[in-house]
């Protein structure tokens, strides 16, 4: 979100309206056997997002969700697939929201989320190039002068 070196972040994000959302799923009901909807974004978490910026929309996530489970037919929903690893850790108690409304746990649905990459290990470069990668998260914390910093993204 925001890197500067990255294409599909730096482009207008756009969202489907709920309906049309709907209308898909209902068109991969019809045409027969899989009944659980899998929804699928580079960045679920900026799903209808801010402002401030990149701070998550916690009531749309869970309207999303909601109502991708409330179409005739539909058993599950995938947990999100891709998205900042920074939110899980900044917002535990909308995760557990989304866990509950997921049905997520054992034995076999896990909420598990694949980062959009770990582009560097360098806290120069990640401030300069993605400073909003961690957010709510530091990049790194802030250190006492001769102390090297910790390298990770730290509250």
């Amino acid at each position: 979100m925001g890197c500067d070196f990255c294409e599909v972040t730096l482009r207008p994000l756009r969202y489907y309206p709920l309906e049309k959302i709907v209308e898909e799923i209902k068109v991969n009901l019809r045409g027969g056997g899989n009944t659980n909807a899998w929804l699928h974004s580079d960045e679920i978490f900026g799903y209808k997002h801010g402002p401030p910026m990149f701070e998550p929309n916690e009531e749309a996530l869970l309207e999303l969700f909601q109502t991708v489970l409330s179409v005739p037919g539909v058993t599950s929903s995938n947990p999100p697939t891709h998205g900042r690893i920074s939110i899980p850790a900044g917002y535990p108690e909308m995760m557990a929201k989304l866990s509950k409304v997921l049905r997520a746990g054992p034995p076999r649905n896990w909420i598990g989320v694949q980062t959009g990459g770990v582009e560097t290990g360098s806290e120069e470069l990640a401030k300069k190039h993605m400073p909003n990668k961690t957010l709510p998260l530091r990049i790194a914390p802030p250190t006492a002068p001769g102390r090297r910093s910790c390298g990770r993204a730290c509250s």
